[in-house]
């Protein structure tokens, strides 16, 4: 169980290094003019539930990993990243398909995401073929760690991608009150001041 905990505590970190490094960048700046999203969910909201959602997976893949749990909450929480991961690709890709920040974010976040299948199938593959084996093998090793590394990419690639919406994007009806109230602190036609 400790060794679950300092999985995420790091995982953690990570994803608020990630979060001061997009902040601090030279693109951090506050869009001129972002793009209004009319539809519900917001776009911003479902990328912050995939954030979430691939942070619980890696706490349970640690906890996997470390002989916390067993698969099956992990194989679980795969499934819950795959159908976040095409809502989040379908609805961003739609509505925002002329902002290319958005676009490049959910194409790495799903770059990421496929590696990091791929890896998992090959992980799972070598923990059983070196259950016998006396030590880990080199192949046990190498790809369990790249499979540990690729998901904390996945994880800065969701990060990223939910910062830009947020920068890039706004409520419809946000976009409605900043417009009534420019209205109203104009003066009105015809007045006299």
């Amino acid at each position: 169980m400790i060794a679950t905990i300092h999985a995420t505590v790091a995982q953690i970190f990570f994803l608020t290094t990630v979060a001061l490094a997009y902040h601090t960048g030279a693109d951090a700046a506050p869009a001129s003019a972002p793009a209004e999203d009319t539809g519900t969910p917001l776009v911003r909201s479902i990328c912050v539930g995939t954030t979430a959602v691939i942070l619980i997976q890696l706490v349970l893949g640690a906890g996997f990993r470390h002989g916390a749990f067993g698969i099956l909450p992990h194989l679980l929480g795969a499934v819950a990243v795959t159908l976040m991961m095409i809502w989040t690709g379908r609805v961003a890709k739609s509505r925002f398909r002329s902002v290319p920040e958005i676009r490049r974010g959910v194409a790495l976040l799903h770059a990421t995401f496929g590696t990091q299948i791929l890896l998992g199938f090959g992980a799972y593959w070598a923990v059983a073929k070196a259950a016998t084996d006396p030590q880990p093998t080199p192949l046990y090793v190498i790809l369990t760690v790249a499979h540990v590394v690729v998901g904390a990419l996945v994880l800065a690639s969701s990060v990223t991608l939910t910062l830009s919406s947020m920068r890039l994007t706004r409520p419809d009806s946000e976009a409605a009150t900043a417009g009534a109230s420019a209205r109203a602190a104009a003066p009105a036609e015809g007045s006299r001041i």
